[in-house]
């Protein structure tokens, strides 16, 4: 080291100043709260009930209801053997997220105001909710878990792709009314308000990436210029969480969510140096288009008729966090546990779009 006169600067000891730059993400600020529903289930393994969708508005003929002076009133025909349903049986499953802090360092950094446990236990909350977002996801951008009248292109539902849909072809606004037509119809209007043009009750998971080519359409930026609401939330006027995508809170009255949960697929560097080759991805695919339905909050309850395409089943806690000191080894353990399922509960309630762009 070379040999210097003294300054404002070099003759003063480094001292901690507690402020920590950690990437860390707030679990509670998950994009996948907006979209799924919470159960919670008294035992690891149970059963969800579905209902026969057409029973309920099954009219084939008025005579079979017809009810004369002096005849029986005895059910008829199909609907006689009353209400049916299927069975579908779901089992969590445990999953544990891990990290060990020395004794040593804890107390170092209690002295540099620099709080490990704080931080690694937050550590341990982000790991499971980007495994969570992507089991979520992988369920979703399955076509095989959808009905086949539940799963089409962009091109075929809507007329061509999303970022070449202009003010006379307005191949994105095609699209979701098909989609929203199929699912009113299949769920006999109780999912897709058809009758509200603000809020037709649906939610489109877009990737950021789509979110930011979509938004770049002529197709857009005509939506935007004709409409004072979604326009005011781009620049500012009317707060709106989509923004900095170019895009409104709701498009054609679906609420847009844009799905911008981030996972690294790779092993870190065995020498400890950051990884710059790669393996950071958005957990959402580019070139799909989820729509789900939701009704109601975050929370669902077990027994009571639902409308939301995916739910996640937990048994006891939804998310727990757990500290052990280890006297022997002088460490500490941080874990956060989860005993989760995800399912398709409501397929009929939700639309997988595919081939957005090409």
């Amino acid at each position: 080291m070379a040999y210097v006169r003294a300054s404002g600067f070099n003759a003063f000891v480094p001292a901690a100043t507690g402020q920590i730059i950690s990437w860390i993400r707030d679990p509670a600020k998950y994009k996948l709260n907006q979209y799924t529903q919470l159960v919670r289930s008294e035992q690891p393994v149970g059963v969800y009930y579905r209902f026969n969708a057409d029973d309920s508005v099954r009219v084939v003929t008025d005579e079979e209801h017809s009810w004369a002076d002096g005849d029986s009133r005895r059910i008829k025909l199909s609907n006689a053997e009353g209400q049916r349903f299927d069975t579908t049986e779901f089992q969590c499953k445990r999953r544990n997220y891990g990290t060990k802090i020395g004794w040593q360092a804890l107390e170092s950094g209690k002295r540099d105001q620099l709080n490990l446990l704080l931080a690694n236990t937050k550590v341990v909350q982000n790991e499971l909710m980007v495994n969570r977002t992507q089991r979520v996801i992988g369920l979703l951008e399955n076509a095989a878990n959808w009905p086949a009248t539940n799963v089409g292109t962009a091109t075929a539902l809507g007329g061509g792709f999303w970022s070449a849909g202009s003010d006379t072809a307005p191949f994105v606004k095609k699209t979701l009314l098909s989609v929203a037509t199929t699912i009113h119809l299949a769920t006999n209007g109780m999912a897709a308000d058809l009758d509200n043009e603000e809020d037709v009750g649906l939610d489109l998971v877009l990737s950021p990436a789509a979110a930011t080519t979509i938004s770049e359409s002529p197709e857009i930026h005509s939506y935007l210029g004709r409409s004072p609401f979604a326009l005011q939330q781009i620049v500012g006027g009317k707060r709106g969480q989509n923004a900095i995508w170019g895009l409104p809170e709701y498009l054609y009255g679906f609420k847009v969510v844009v799905e911008n949960a981030v996972r690294v697929n790779t092993r870190a560097n065995a020498d400890g140096t950051e990884d710059t080759t790669g393996g950071r991805v958005w957990v959402k695919p580019q070139n799909t288009a989820l729509v789900v339905s939701r009704p109601g909050g975050l929370e669902g309850q077990a027994g009571a008729p639902s409308f939301s395409t995916v739910q996640i089943y937990y048994h006891n806690k939804e998310l727990t966090v757990e500290t052990f000191d280890d006297a022997e080894d002088e460490l500490t353990r941080v874990y956060a546990q989860e005993n989760v399922t995800e399912v398709l509960a409501a397929p009929r309630a939700g639309f997988l779009v595919t081939n957005l762009f090409s």
